[in-house]
């Protein structure tokens, strides 16, 4: 009797073993990929008191990037501090330090000169959020 129900239970324990592989190695290959920081800095005052319409706007086409990069996976962070002197950083993944180069330079602020843009590797060594925590 164990036997059978043993038998009959086989396919799917297998089958359950080889999802929570596949899941553990599509992880492990997002993972994978080198991680980088930018870390930005304000050119132009107009960034930090939005007196430049064209500044303005550039700050608002970075943060929309930001947003769909992170909504595919590419942004792992992004922030910015909030005292009288901002710096921003984003944390994301890219294949080689070029194409980390190519998403620095290409960011709406960085390009309209609103922002500067220093790139270096980077490895997240802890994380935690939660929909509970306060951003």
């Amino acid at each position: 009797m164990k036997t059978r129900i043993l038998v009959a239970a086989l396919p799917a324990l297998v089958a359950i073993g080889f999802a929570a592989t596949l899941a553990y190695s599509q992880q492990a290959t997002e993972r994978a990929l080198p991680q980088w920081i930018m870390i930005l800095s304000a050119t132009d005052p107009s960034v930090v008191d939005g007196s430049d319409p064209e500044a303005v706007a550039a700050v608002q086409a970075h943060f929309e990037r930001l947003q769909r990069l992170r909504d595919s996976g590419q942004v792992l962070l992004a922030g910015r501090t909030t005292d009288d002197d901002p710096m921003g950083i984003v944390i994301y993944t890219s294949p080689t330090r070029q194409s980390a180069m190519m998403f620095a330079m290409s960011d709406p602020a960085v390009a309209g000169g609103y922002m500067s843009a220093k790139v270096r590797p980077y490895r997240v060594a802890l994380e935690g959020f939660s929909d509970r925590d306060e951003r």
